[in-house]
């Protein structure tokens, strides 16, 4: 990929808790998620859709902003608003690497992209599970089955 040599152990196990080193409501981790999952939605999002999902993003953003008014949550307020300067402060980077990535390869939809929102189908559907979703099948891989199960790896992530 890109000039990279790429390896495989099929053997290997990989535990990770996401943001395990700051707690949650940290306003530090906020920060990281906003800025990150925004470039990350940028750079990898087919160029007909990146607009509407960005702009899709910041809206869900401003949503989260009023509740931390409506809470009073200055940190949170900060580290969203902090975010999206840092992300329109590197949009310029953040374009030629995407125009870098795409020079090479045009998905038409990223590989691994849920299609539908989460968000919708996590408040609205009351779908709290990654294998409820529609369009998830990964119960009826055999091979995943134990691990959709509620095995618990190291630091009591689901493996």
């Amino acid at each position: 990929a890109f000039g990279y040599e790429v390896r495989v152990v099929p053997e290997s196990h990989v535990y990770h808790v996401g943001g395990g080193a700051l707690p949650q409501g940290n306003p530090r981790k906020t920060y990281l998620n906003v800025r990150n999952s925004l470039a990350c939605l940028y750079k990898n999002t087919p160029r007909g859709q990146v607009f509407l999902k960005v702009l899709l993003r910041l809206l869900l953003d401003g949503v989260w902003g009023a509740k931390a008014i409506a809470d009073r949550d200055v940190g949170t307020l900060r580290a969203i608003i902090r975010g999206h300067w840092h992300f329109f402060g590197r949009l310029g980077a953040l374009r030629r690497e995407r125009r870098r990535l795409y020079a090479h390869h045009r998905p038409a939809r990223p590989a691994g992209w849920y299609p539908r929102s989460i968000v919708w189908q996590y408040f609205v559907r009351r779908r709290r599970r990654w294998a409820r979703l529609p369009g998830i099948h990964a119960l009826s891989n055999p091979a995943c089955r134990g691990r959709l199960r509620g095995r618990r790896g190291r630091h009591g992530a689901h493996v």
